[in-house]
């Protein structure tokens, strides 16, 4: 009689599991009808992303109706959709920016960073802001860390952010300069130029960096690669390397934002100079 029990406890429970199950299916398409792939689907509020496929679509499995899913691709408007009842078999159309939508890029965020070998009190500030007439985005990073000694590191980047945007190809420009002063080393300058171009998910980084000290010059070129992590990770990572002259130059960074914080990882490797820095932050539109 127990056994009977149980057995029929354990069937109630698997069913009133399964019938508690919501699974949304759905296709995204761009503009011209298209499917594309690749596309991010994130139920709001919760853990739970997955990828379009080759053919634009989708299945994902949310919590409750009336839940919101998120759709983003990169070049493409993000947008939202709040799931009812009836909404099992969704067809998204994903729209390119326009210039008034790049009013979204307003954005101030601010990080409290932490080097892990040499600069344990830092910090970093971005401001990105749009400019219509290019349909483009300006970014500004600027990050200081210190030992309250003679080790500083001031890094500063100036850019502009989708320079072209034709389905899923997009483009970017940057400058950068790090100074870094060591107390008991060479101080030294990186001052680079470099280009991105994104094919969907991947991005091929091109550019030329000039190191120098009070007594050595190197002009060298760099190379790299970047994209985004989709999955549990779900995250930005890229990593470059730049040919001088005796030696390589590395750079890794690893990017995740969540609901309300962003947070990141950067190695960097320049001669005989090492730092991982980790920062914790958030930001705000204005």
């Amino acid at each position: 009689m127990a056994n009977r029990f149980w057995l029929f406890f354990s069937y109630a429970l698997i069913a009133n599991i399964l019938s508690a199950q919501i699974i949304v299916r759905g296709k995204v398409i761009d503009q011209g009808k298209e499917p594309i792939l690749g596309v991010k689907v994130t139920e709001v509020g919760y853990q739970n992303v997955v990828d379009t496929d080759y053919y634009g679509n989708f299945k994902i499995e949310i919590q409750e109706f009336g839940n919101e899913l998120k759709f983003e691709f990169s070049g493409y408007k993000s947008q939202t959709f709040i799931i009812n009842n009836n909404d099992t078999n969704l067809i998204i159309e994903l729209n390119t920016f326009s210039s008034n939508e790049y009013l979204d890029g307003r954005r101030i965020s601010g990080s409290l960073v932490s080097g892990v070998l040499h600069n344990p009190i830092g910090a970093e500030v971005s401001i990105t802001s749009p400019y219509i007439k290019l349909n483009s985005l300006l970014q500004l990073d600027l990050r200081y860390q210190t030992n309250f000694n003679q080790n500083q590191i001031t890094y500063f980047k100036f850019g502009i952010r989708h320079i072209r945007i034709q389905n899923n190809y997009d483009i970017d420009f940057a400058a950068s300069l790090m100074n870094v002063q060591r107390n008991t080393k060479e101080d030294f300058k990186i001052v680079g130029l470099e280009s991105i171009s994104q094919f969907g998910d991947h991005k091929a980084i091109i550019g030329l960096q000039k190191y120098s000290t009070a007594s050595f010059i190197s002009v060298g070129p760099q190379v790299g690669y970047a994209t985004y992590i989709y999955g549990g990770i779900s995250a930005d990572v890229s990593s470059s390397v730049t040919f001088f002259n005796g030696f390589n130059s590395y750079d890794v960074q690893f990017r995740k934002s969540f609901e309300k914080f962003n947070l990141f990882f950067n190695y960097q490797n320049v001669s005989s100079f090492n730092e991982i820095s980790i920062g914790i932050g958030s930001g705000l539109f204005y």
